[in-house]
C-alpha cells in the first residue's frame, strides 16, 4: 500500500505522533476537532505498522462508530475485520475495529501491537483500563477532541504525552468546518427556553437536524411531536433494537429523515456531513460534551462549499 495523501495539517499531526514514538514514549494522545480527520491521519501510521508485520486494533465505543471506522479504513485500503455483538467473527485480519464493550464482555484479547483509542477521553473508565492493561508492550494511540471529563479526571496517567492536531480555527480558515450561528436563551434556565418544533420552525426549517434530549421519553415524544407536524422524523435510544438503529441512521444520512432525536448516542464521533442543525433540548454542564455535541454539524458537506449552520441552544449549560 503506497502512502496516503495528507493534508497539511494531518501531515503535521502524523510527524508529530511519530515524533513522540521515536522519543520512546508508548502512549500518546492525538487531539484535534471534529472534522479533522483523525482517523484519515491514523491510516499513515496503520500503513506503515503493517509494512513492519504488526497487527493493530482500532477501539470504539459506540456501534455506529464502529461500522463507519471500519468502512472509512476498507475505503482508504486498509482491509480490516469487525468485532462486535451480532457480527461474524472475523477470520486472520491484521487489522480489527473493535468494539470495546464486546472485547470486554466476551474477554477477548486480539494480539496486537498497535492499539488506538477512539474517543480516548473514555480511556479512564474500568472497561477500556482493564483491556489496555492487558496490552502492556504495545503502543497506544488515543483519538479525541476533547481531552476533558466533565468528571474532571485526568487523562495524565492513561498517556504520556499529548499532540494537538489543530485546532478549530484552522479548520474553519480552511473550510473543513463551517461557523455556526447561534440562537440561544439569554440566561439559564431551569426549563426548556422555547418548545424545539417551534424554535425549529422558526430558524431551521426544512434543514437536516439532530435533536439532542436528556431522557428517552423526551426523545421519542419529540420524534413523535415532529412526525405529527409532517416533518420526517426518528429516534434512536440506548433501547431501539440494532436493526431499526441501523436503518434509522442510515434513513437520516439518506435524507429520508430530516429530525432525528437521540440520547447520548450521537454525541460523539457520528459523521453525518449533510447535517445542518444541531438541536439542544437539554443542558450541557460541561463543556467536552457542548463540543462533541456541536462537532456533529460542523462538518462542511462534500460539494457544499462552506456555508453558515444553525445551532440552537434550548437550554444553555
Amino acid at each position: 500500500m503506497s502512502p496516503l495523501e495528507l493534508r497539511p495539517l494531518q501531515q503535521r499531526a502524523v510527524e508529530g505522533l511519530r515524533a513522540e514514538l521515536r522519543a520512546g514514549r508508548k502512549r500518546v494522545c492525538l487531539v484535534a476537532p471534529c472534522g479533522f480527520g483523525k482517523t484519515h491521519a491514523t491510516v499513515e501510521l496503520i500503513r506503515r505498522a503493517l509494512e513492519r508485520g504488526r497487527r493493530v486494533l482500532f477501539l470504539v465505543h459506540l456501534r455506529e462508530i464502529v461500522n463507519e471506522t471500519a468502512a472509512r479504513l476498507r475505503g482508504l485500503g486498509i482491509p480490516c475485520g469487525v468485532v462486535m455483538a451480532d457480527e461474524p467473527e472475523p477470520t486472520d485480519e491484521r487489522v480489527l475495529v473493535c468494539s470495546v464493550a464486546t472485547l470486554w464482555a466476551r474477554a477477548q484479547r486480539p494480539p496486537a501491537d498497535l492499539l488506538f483509542w477512539d474517543e480516548c477521553h473514555h480511556a479512564v473508565a474500568e472497561m477500556f483500563r482493564e483491556i489496555a492493561k492487558d496490552y502492556p508492550n504495545a503502543t497506544h494511540i488515543g483519538l479525541t477532541a476533547t481531552p476533558v471529563r466533565a468528571d474532571g479526571q485526568p487523562l495524565g496517567d492513561v498517556f504520556e504525552s499529548m499532540v494537538v492536531g489543530a485546532v478549530t480555527s484552522e479548520l474553519i480558515g480552511q473550510q473543513l468546518l463551517v461557523p455556526c450561528d447561534v440562537v440561544a436563551a439569554p440566561k439559564r434556565m431551569k426549563d426548556l427556553a422555547w418548545d424545539p418544533l417551534d424554535a425549529w420552525r422558526t430558524h431551521a426549517t426544512g434543514r437536516r437536524t439532530i435533536a439532542f434530549t436528556k431522557t428517552v421519553a423526551h426523545a421519542r415524544a419529540l420524534a413523535a411531536q415532529f412526525s405529527e407536524a409532517g416533518v420526517p422524523a426518528g429516534c434512536i435510544d440506548g433501547e431501539t433494537p440494532t436493526k431499526k438503529r441501523d436503518a434509522t441512521f442510515a434513513a437520516f444520512k439518506s435524507g429520508a429523515i430530516t429530525v432525528l432525536t437521540n440520547v447520548m448516542c450521537l454525541t460523539e464521533g457520528a459523521d453525518v456531513p449533510a447535517a445542518e442543525v444541531c438541536l439542544l433540548a437539554r443542558g450541557c454542564g460541561a463543556v467536552a460534551v457542548f463540543v462533541q455535541i456541536v462537532g456533529r454539524v460542523q462538518r462542511t458537506a462534500p460539494g457544499e462549499g462552506i456555508a453558515v449552520q444553525t445551532l440552537y441552544l434550548a437550554r444553555p449549560g
